[in-house]
């Protein structure tokens, strides 16, 4: 029954913090509330690590749902500025795909590497890792939203 607590609780903070996660991305920009997410979770996901049971599980969790659920729609509103008119639908397929497949593939590495290094513990560290090097990839990408193209670039979807 604690684990079903944890990730009902889990996924409860992520419903009701998605909301207020994208009001933040349409008034201060998306690129920081991204970055500053990705490590926040990254940070939670190493306390995962060393916190043990209990309540400090408990509270590291409900911090944890407020970032691991709702960062999506922020990336795919950020995709969507990206990209021109006519191809928003194809570029939340992707996306959507991208995000699908990942969830696949995910519990089969975690497992591999739980197996290889007989830590439980390495497949928090590479998720840590991998929300670190996502935060760092979207912080120095440019991003240049498709209304403020040109007009020809606007039009074909091009970057």
């Amino acid at each position: 029954p604690a684990i079903g607590f944890h990730l009902s609780l889990l996924t409860l903070l992520g419903v009701a913090s998605t909301p207020v996660l994208g009001l933040l991305s349409d008034r201060l920009n998306r690129k920081p509330v991204l970055v500053f997410g990705m490590l926040i979770a990254a940070a939670l996901i190493l306390v995962l690590v060393v916190v043990g049971g209990g309540w400090k599980l408990t509270l590291v969790v409900l911090f944890l749902g407020i970032f691991i659920y709702s960062l999506s729609p922020v990336m795919l509103a950020m995709a969507q500025d990206q990209v021109g008119e006519g191809v928003r639908a194809t570029a939340t397929g992707f996306m959507f795909t991208g995000n699908m497949a990942f969830s696949v593939v995910a519990p089969f590495i975690g497992g591999i590497l739980v197996d290889v290094t007989g830590d439980t513990r390495a497949a928090f560290f590479v998720a840590a890792a991998l929300f670190t090097l996502a935060a760092t990839v979207i912080a120095i990408i440019p991003l240049t939203p498709a209304a403020h193209r040109m007009p020809s670039e606007a039009k074909d979807g091009a970057s």
